[in-house]
Protein backbone atom coordinates (compact mmCIF):
# COMPACT_ATOMS: atom_id res chain seq x y z
CA UNK A 1 0.00 0.00 0.00
CA UNK A 2 2.89 2.33 0.81
CA UNK A 3 4.41 1.71 -2.66
CA UNK A 4 1.10 2.54 -4.31
CA UNK A 5 1.03 5.92 -2.52
CA UNK A 6 4.61 6.62 -3.55
CA UNK A 7 3.85 5.70 -7.16
CA UNK A 8 0.79 7.97 -7.17
CA UNK A 9 2.90 10.85 -5.77
CA UNK A 10 5.58 10.39 -8.43
CA UNK A 11 2.99 10.29 -11.23
CA UNK A 12 1.32 13.43 -9.88
CA UNK A 13 4.60 15.34 -9.77
CA UNK A 14 5.63 14.33 -13.30
CA UNK A 15 2.18 15.08 -14.69
CA UNK A 16 2.48 18.63 -13.34
CA UNK A 17 5.77 19.41 -15.11
CA UNK A 18 5.74 21.88 -17.97
CA UNK A 19 4.96 20.07 -21.25
CA UNK A 20 6.59 21.09 -24.54
CA UNK A 21 4.13 23.79 -25.56
CA UNK A 22 3.69 27.49 -26.28
CA UNK A 23 3.74 29.60 -23.11
CA UNK A 24 0.73 28.78 -20.94
CA UNK A 25 -0.30 28.55 -17.31
CA UNK A 26 2.23 25.78 -16.60
CA UNK A 27 5.09 27.40 -18.55
CA UNK A 28 6.33 26.79 -22.07
CA UNK A 29 8.21 28.53 -24.87
CA UNK A 30 7.98 31.82 -26.76
CA UNK A 31 10.03 32.82 -29.76
CA UNK A 32 10.91 36.16 -31.33
CA UNK A 33 12.41 36.77 -34.75
CA UNK A 34 15.28 39.28 -34.50
CA UNK A 35 16.38 39.27 -38.17
CA UNK A 36 15.93 37.01 -41.17
CA UNK A 37 18.08 34.25 -39.65
CA UNK A 38 18.43 35.35 -36.01
CA UNK A 39 15.87 34.20 -33.41
CA UNK A 40 15.38 34.27 -29.66
CA UNK A 41 13.69 31.37 -27.86
CA UNK A 42 12.63 31.70 -24.22
CA UNK A 43 11.49 28.74 -22.15
CA UNK A 44 9.94 29.00 -18.69
CA UNK A 45 9.41 25.93 -16.55
CA UNK A 46 7.23 25.60 -13.50
CA UNK A 47 8.28 24.28 -10.09
CA UNK A 48 8.07 20.67 -11.31
CA UNK A 49 10.27 21.09 -14.41
CA UNK A 50 14.00 20.50 -14.02
CA UNK A 51 16.88 22.49 -15.51
CA UNK A 52 17.77 19.82 -18.09
CA UNK A 53 14.24 19.67 -19.48
CA UNK A 54 14.06 23.46 -19.83
CA UNK A 55 17.38 23.45 -21.70
CA UNK A 56 16.21 20.62 -23.94
CA UNK A 57 12.99 22.50 -24.75
CA UNK A 58 15.04 25.53 -25.87
CA UNK A 59 17.17 23.36 -28.17
CA UNK A 60 14.10 21.52 -29.48
CA UNK A 61 12.30 24.77 -30.28
CA UNK A 62 15.42 26.17 -32.02
CA UNK A 63 15.68 23.01 -34.14
CA UNK A 64 11.96 23.08 -34.90
CA UNK A 65 12.07 26.71 -36.07
CA UNK A 66 15.22 26.07 -38.11
CA UNK A 67 13.56 23.23 -40.00
CA UNK A 68 10.31 25.18 -40.46
CA UNK A 69 12.27 28.01 -42.12
CA UNK A 70 14.03 25.45 -44.38
CA UNK A 71 17.49 25.74 -42.83
CA UNK A 72 19.60 22.75 -41.78
CA UNK A 73 21.86 24.03 -39.01
CA UNK A 74 22.00 26.59 -36.24
CA UNK A 75 24.57 28.08 -33.90
CA UNK A 76 23.83 29.50 -30.49
CA UNK A 77 25.04 33.07 -30.11
CA UNK A 78 23.81 33.53 -26.53
CA UNK A 79 22.58 31.14 -23.84
CA UNK A 80 21.19 32.43 -20.55
CA UNK A 81 19.94 29.91 -18.00
CA UNK A 82 18.30 31.21 -14.83
CA UNK A 83 16.71 29.88 -11.67
CA UNK A 84 14.09 31.64 -9.56
CA UNK A 85 13.77 30.24 -6.04
CA UNK A 86 10.88 30.69 -3.67
CA UNK A 87 9.20 28.88 -0.81
CA UNK A 88 5.67 27.47 -0.92
CA UNK A 89 3.73 27.39 2.34
CA UNK A 90 1.18 24.63 2.91
CA UNK A 91 -1.14 24.77 5.89
CA UNK A 92 -1.00 27.13 8.83
CA UNK A 93 -0.73 27.31 12.60
CA UNK A 94 -3.77 25.90 14.29
CA UNK A 95 -4.84 23.60 17.05
CA UNK A 96 -7.86 21.41 17.67
CA UNK A 97 -9.05 20.20 21.00
CA UNK A 98 -11.43 17.30 21.37
CA UNK A 99 -12.66 15.64 24.50
CA UNK A 100 -15.45 13.96 26.37
CA UNK A 101 -16.96 13.87 29.82
CA UNK A 102 -17.77 10.52 31.37
CA UNK A 103 -21.02 9.92 33.25
CA UNK A 104 -18.96 10.17 36.45
CA UNK A 105 -17.69 13.68 35.64
CA UNK A 106 -14.22 12.70 34.45
CA UNK A 107 -12.89 14.89 31.64
CA UNK A 108 -10.65 13.51 28.90
CA UNK A 109 -9.27 16.05 26.41
CA UNK A 110 -6.66 16.02 23.67
CA UNK A 111 -5.18 18.95 21.74
CA UNK A 112 -3.49 18.51 18.36
CA UNK A 113 -1.20 21.24 17.06
CA UNK A 114 -0.29 21.84 13.44
CA UNK A 115 2.34 24.09 11.91
CA UNK A 116 2.78 24.97 8.23
CA UNK A 117 5.02 23.00 5.92
CA UNK A 118 7.48 25.02 3.85
CA UNK A 119 8.70 23.55 0.55
CA UNK A 120 11.44 25.13 -1.61
CA UNK A 121 10.38 25.73 -5.22
CA UNK A 122 12.84 26.32 -8.08
CA UNK A 123 11.64 27.54 -11.46
CA UNK A 124 14.14 27.28 -14.29
CA UNK A 125 14.19 29.35 -17.46
CA UNK A 126 16.41 29.45 -20.51
CA UNK A 127 16.80 32.13 -23.18
CA UNK A 128 18.84 31.40 -26.29
CA UNK A 129 19.62 33.54 -29.29
CA UNK A 130 20.56 31.47 -32.31
CA UNK A 131 21.33 31.91 -35.98
CA UNK A 132 19.91 29.60 -38.66
CA UNK A 133 22.34 28.38 -41.32
CA UNK A 134 22.11 26.54 -44.65
CA UNK A 135 25.60 25.06 -44.19
CA UNK A 136 27.92 24.34 -41.28
CA UNK A 137 30.08 27.29 -40.25
CA UNK A 138 33.82 26.68 -39.85
CA UNK A 139 35.17 27.39 -36.38
CA UNK A 140 31.75 27.44 -34.70
CA UNK A 141 29.92 24.71 -32.83
CA UNK A 142 27.12 23.99 -35.28
CA UNK A 143 23.97 22.07 -34.33
CA UNK A 144 22.32 19.77 -36.88
CA UNK A 145 18.65 20.79 -36.63
CA UNK A 146 17.27 17.47 -37.94
CA UNK A 147 19.36 15.43 -35.51
CA UNK A 148 18.38 17.60 -32.53
CA UNK A 149 14.71 17.64 -33.54
CA UNK A 150 14.49 13.87 -34.07
CA UNK A 151 16.28 13.12 -30.80
CA UNK A 152 14.42 15.54 -28.52
CA UNK A 153 10.97 15.31 -30.14
CA UNK A 154 11.02 11.54 -29.54
CA UNK A 155 11.66 12.27 -25.87
CA UNK A 156 9.22 15.15 -25.27
CA UNK A 157 6.54 15.15 -28.00
CA UNK A 158 4.53 12.00 -27.34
Amino acid sequence: MKCLGLLASVLLIYSCATPYQSEGMTGGFTDTQLSETLWKVSVNGNGFTNKTTVGDYALLRAAELTLEKEYQYFIIASDNQDKASSVAKFGGNYSTTTGNISPYGNINARTNYSTPTYVPVNKFSNDIIFEMLKEKREGAFTYDARLIYDSLSAKYMK
